[in-house]
């Protein structure tokens, strides 16, 4: 059986759906379909480390991106349960697993990414659980009803996320991980000293600079440290889904993603587009070639690549923008951190309100951290990184006064 439409969306996430409202805002009647090997109608994955955790009341529907009326009052179709296997660029053909097919006009690949699991001879990861899905949120709030101990493996915003989250239900919390501070990543050697003191703080036992090497059903044991646990969480970054543009021979960068425009459209066929995820572009902050994985990226790429296929030339121009909420402090941070360390503070570490500013080598901004006890205080700060972002200001040139 061959279906033929105008839109077609591979991925069930934020930037198929951000994708799908782009394409309705400009045409309201070209066939527009999402297939998706999801079997639950897209939702939004934030929630799913944070507050979807500690309660357990909440379900699909408490985070559904859009309610389902949207769908059907914006004719836009979603096949769930439906994986693809391959795309015919010349036939203009997607090849679903079941065997039938569907024509399109213009396609976009919004496949997302998948956990990353720990490989080794002494390393069970298959007891280990991982955090991505609704279903993985669902197992690991279960997991964390009865538990004494939980291991966390991973610095960055997942696992930290989830290891405040155990540690205020009272569960004896341990993080791992070969880097030398939370947020390895991204963080200042000096922003990192002031997470590992607040997690220890908290009761959160830190054990850094240790790579894993065992990981059993009730234990891990990292370097010396033998760690007794009811489960474990491997939080180790993702793997991104591009398997399907390789094999339609679409460029791509492994690590990276598909190469696209600053309309999102692949540099191999003006038919082909590339959102979320598995999208490597030029980024507006850095003026670099890169791919983010975070919630606002998806929708914001999600939102340029949906103009783009229904023919409104709209280019990206975002500063990229992450959150975090971890105990009683909240974070976010605009723009990209430059290849350095200098930083500079406002406010102080110890009272837990303050913003760190990154600048590169020539002294402007690049990229800003705020942290606050009070989750209001951040919008106007994020707005003003923001702009000052995009005017590249020198950072000796700011002060407390300028975020008040």
């Amino acid at each position: 059986m061959e279906e033929s439409t105008k839109y077609l969306l591979i991925g069930g996430g934020v930037a198929s759906v951000t994708a799908a409202q782009g394409i309705r805002q400009r045409d309201k009647a070209g066939r527009l379909m999402i297939v998706t090997a999801n079997t639950q109608m897209p939702y939004d994955r934030p929630p799913l480390s944070k507050n979807f955790l500690s309660n357990n009341e909440m379900s699909h529907d408490d985070v559904s991106s859009k309610y389902d009326v949207w769908y059907t009052d914006n004719a836009v179709e979603v096949k769930l349960g439906a994986k693809v296997k391959g795309v015919d660029r010349r036939a203009h053909v997607a090849i679903l697993e079941d065997g039938s097919k569907v024509k399109y006009e213009k396609l976009l690949f919004a496949t997302g990414s998948r956990p990353n699991k720990l490989k080794g001879p002494h390393l069970d990861s298959d007891t280990a659980l991982t955090l991505r899905t609704i279903e993985d949120a669902t197992r690991l709030r279960q997991a964390m009803q009865s538990a004494k101990k939980a291991v966390i493996i991973g610095t960055g915003f997942l696992g930290t996320e989830v290891a405040a989250q155990c540690a205020e239900k009272g569960i004896e919390t341990t993080i791992v991980s070969p880097a030398q501070h939370i947020w390895d990543r991204f963080a200042s050697p000096a922003l990192g000293e002031f997470m590992n003191a607040y997690y220890r703080g908290r009761g959160v036992q830190l054990g850094l600079g240790e790579h894993v090497g065992v990981v059993q059903d009730d234990r891990v044991i990292a370097g010396n440290m033998t760690i007794p646990t009811d489960f474990t969480l491997q939080a180790i970054g993702v793997t991104l889904n591009t398997e399907l543009a390789e094999n339609a021979g679409v460029a791509f960068l492994p690590d990276e993603g598909i190469k696209v425009d600053n309309h999102f459209r692949s540099f191999d066929d003006p038919d082909i587009f590339a959102a979320g995820d598995v999208a490597f572009f030029q980024d507006f902050a850095t003026d670099r070639y890169i791919h983010y994985e975070h919630h606002l990226s998806a929708r914001w790429t999600g939102e340029v690549a949906g103009a783009n296929m229904a023919g409104d030339p709209v280019a990206y121009d975002k500063v990229p923008y992450f959150f975090s909420d971890f105990f009683d402090l909240h974070m976010v941070l605009r723009g990209q951190a430059p290849d350095n360390n200098y930083t500079t503070v406002l406010g102080t570490y110890d009272s837990g309100e303050f913003i760190e500013l990154y600048a590169d080598e020539g002294g402007f901004l690049r990229m800003g951290i705020a942290i606050s006890r009070e989750e209001p205080k951040l919008d106007p700060i994020s707005d003003k990184l923001e702009e000052l972002v995009r005017k590249h200001v020198q950072v000796k040139t700011l002060s407390m006064a300028d975020f008040a």
